[in-house]
């Protein structure tokens, strides 16, 4: 389903999220996820980002250091998430490491008594990337809201922090996630741009990421970086390696990746098979692209070559995009929750 956190409190208790207009989104489909934070610098103060000149082939027109550098504060990722069922971790009892929220597991019809200490706790394993480096160092112990039916915590084994999501509304329809295998010049099929991105519908919302054209190391070689630079701290950190370059070329090149989230036009709200579908972006790693609309499976530019490989073209960018289906549920009823 689709999730918005409304806050995090860290292991001392001071809320890094919630009235700042720090914007997470999580997507989460059977097989994989999409995930991005974009930080209240960038949200609260959006026109500084967007300009008349800016197109969709060239969304970073007009920026300098100072704008890429607070776009290299977002935190975007996609992958896959497991979740296990577990009574201990490190020995500990998962019920005493729990501070917050009651068990989502549907205690009232446990048929034994290890039910009652029997949490989900999920792993996350990240693929695509926006830094240039994502660790989960400790997974994530899922509990329910004690009050509010549509929210959950989240907390590690460790407290170090305390998250709250919020369930959205509209998960229910279709539920489909698809794969990227390459992206290429919209006339030359030969010339491959990128090979790796993934695309989420459930119900109302929408999610895509589109990784680098090359991969992060090579824009890094490609730059001379580890010649200009001995701090290998600075290397590892995005926002600081764009200030350290200086460089508006190296920038856009490093920063050339999507993150977007968009929900169903009203026109199209009740839309629940797979012909055309049409969503406007609320939230994007790349500030000109909201409010865009987006169109998916429309005959003009969508084609379906067999059972679970679609051939998109995209003429505002110039290129096409070759999907395989991973997952396709049609009439999608999320059940996360069993205490009402």
């Amino acid at each position: 389903g689709c999730w918005k956190r409304e806050y995090i409190f860290d292991s001392d208790g001071t809320m890094d999220e919630y009235s700042d207009g720090t914007k997470v989104v999580y997507m989460q489909s059977p097989s994989h996820y999409i995930d991005f934070r974009v930080p209240a610098s960038i949200t609260s103060n959006l026109d500084a980002f967007k300009n008349s000149q800016q197109t969709v082939s060239n969304p970073y027109h007009g920026y300098n250091t100072e704008l890429f550098a607070n776009l290299a504060e977002q935190l975007c990722d996609s992958g896959q998430c497991n979740v296990e069922f577990q009574q201990t971790w490190n020995d500990e009892k998962v019920s005493n490491l729990c501070k917050q929220g009651h068990n989502i597991l549907d205690i009232a019809n446990a048929n034994q008594l290890s039910d009652f200490f029997t949490f989900p706790i999920a792993h996350w394993k990240a693929d695509i990337n926006y830094q240039l480096h994502t660790n989960y160092p400790s997974p994530g112990i899922l509990t329910q809201h004690e009050h509010r039916s549509e929210c959950m915590y989240e907390q590690p084994p460790n407290n170090e922090y305390l998250e709250l999501w919020r369930y959205e509304q509209h998960n229910h329809g279709p539920m489909l996630c698809l794969e990227l295998l390459k992206e290429t010049d919209i006339d030359d099929e030969q010339m491959v741009l990128r090979n790796r991105g993934r695309m989420i519908i459930i119900g109302r919302h929408w999610m895509m990421t589109r990784d680098r054209k090359q991969d992060a190391s090579q824009i890094l070689q490609q730059f001379n970086v580890d010649s200009k630079m001995s701090d290998k701290h600075t290397h590892s950190n995005l926002q600081r390696l764009i200030q350290f370059m200086n460089d508006d070329q190296f920038s856009a090149q490093i920063l050339d990746t999507e993150y977007s989230y968009g929900v169903m036009s009203d026109h199209h709200s009740h839309n629940e098979d797979m012909q055309c579908m049409r969503f406007e972006i609320e939230l994007s790693s790349i500030p000109s692209y909201i409010g865009r609309h987006i169109t998916v499976f429309d005959e003009a530019n969508w084609t379906l070559t067999n059972d679970k490989f679609f051939i998109e073209t995209d003429p505002e960018q110039k290129v096409k995009r070759f999907w395989e289906l991973t997952h396709c549920e049609m009439h999608h009823e999320n059940k996360v929750f069993v205490h009402k």
